[in-house]
């Protein structure tokens, strides 16, 4: 799982340069999930991964729990629990045969919160 977490974190340190900010719309099936956006920037999505940014200093544990929550009400079924090290979460379930990932980290002077699937 903590390749998992390097990898989605190289992605959205990838897409905060490239981009630059967020103001892209959630794209399905994620805005399905009624994700907990809230105060967060959505850098990122497509059909198979989004990206959420918010303010460094943000609890990245209440962002873990929100967002499992979330993907877990919409139908997704837990396959791995959630794993925690240095406040850094990865989590995944599946639904309908694929998988989803949940990342949720600090770096770069942000948290991103990353939903992928495959």
């Amino acid at each position: 799982m903590r390749a998992v977490t390097v990898v989605a974190m190289s992605v959205v340190a990838g897409f905060s340069l490239a981009c630059g900010g967020g103001g892209a719309t959630v794209a399905a099936p994620y805005s399905d999930m009624k994700l907990p956006i809230g105060d967060g920037s959505v850098l990122y999505s497509d059909g198979t991964s989004t990206t959420v940014t918010y303010s460094s200093g943000t609890a990245t544990s209440g962002l873990a729990t929100g967002y499992s929550d979330a993907v877990k009400a919409w139908g997704c079924t837990e396959k791995y629990p959630m794993v925690e090290s240095a406040g850094t979460y990865a989590w995944s379930c599946d639904k309908d045969g694929k998988t989803y990932s949940l990342a949720v980290a600090e770096g770069g002077g942000m948290v991103a919160v990353t939903l992928s699937s495959y």
